[in-house]
């Protein structure tokens, strides 16, 4: 969860917002929910507000620890960050991101050693193109579910590590352009199952 991407700015550069945020969003839930990531910005790096994402994550992480709050704050990336990604052992971020991203990176990795254990979004939508159909994506779903409850899913960096994979999206998300984003979903709007899946 986290905020808007067009709170950035003020995010990253005002206190007193951040800490309203905190105080609006947070802390009314943080006995009842357990949160455990809030993601600072969608997908804006690279980009023009790429330079708003270090100072809005440290600004509301700063806000957290005033209200004795401790959750991990991060950021939710494209895969455009990257620019040669394999082989994965020397893979590198792409000239327009390196700046923003190695800031992100050095500073997740001071404050917590797990800091790139997560796919925050991942699946295969059912509709939409001619390799969007049901069959495949109920295939790559369920297959993701094994592979990660498998224990395999461990980086050549620290293979005892655990991985973390979240399936994008629970619903099928039919206010979206046309297009397979509308597709995406586990579920139909209605509930209704778009195909079997096991957890």
């Amino acid at each position: 969860m986290g905020p808007l991407n067009q709170d950035l700015p003020s995010l990253a550069e005002d206190q007193t917002f951040a800490n309203n945020w905190v105080q609006t969003y947070i802390v009314p839930y943080k006995y009842s929910i357990k949160f455990c990531y809030l993601a600072r910005a969608n997908e804006v790096i690279p980009g023009d507000e790429s330079s708003y994402v270090f100072p809005a994550m440290k600004r509301v992480k700063k806000a957290l620890r005033s209200y004795n709050i401790s959750i991990r704050v991060t950021t939710s990336v494209a895969s455009q960050v990257l620019g040669q990604s394999f082989p994965p052992s020397i893979s590198t971020f792409s000239e327009e991101s390196k700046s923003v991203m190695t800031q992100i990176a050095q500073y997740l990795k001071a404050k917590d050693p797990h800091y790139l254990v997560v796919a925050s979004e991942t699946g295969w939508p059912s509709a939409g193109d001619r390799f969007a159909i049901v069959d495949l994506a109920k295939t790559y779903n369920n297959n993701l579910v094994k592979h990660v409850k498998s224990q395999k899913m461990a980086t050549p960096l620290k293979p005892e590590e655990r991985f973390e994979a979240y399936i994008f999206a629970l619903f099928n998300e039919n206010l979206k352009p046309a297009g397979v984003e509308q597709h995406c979903g586990l579920f139909y709007p209605n509930m209704a199952p778009v195909y079997p899946i096991k957890f």
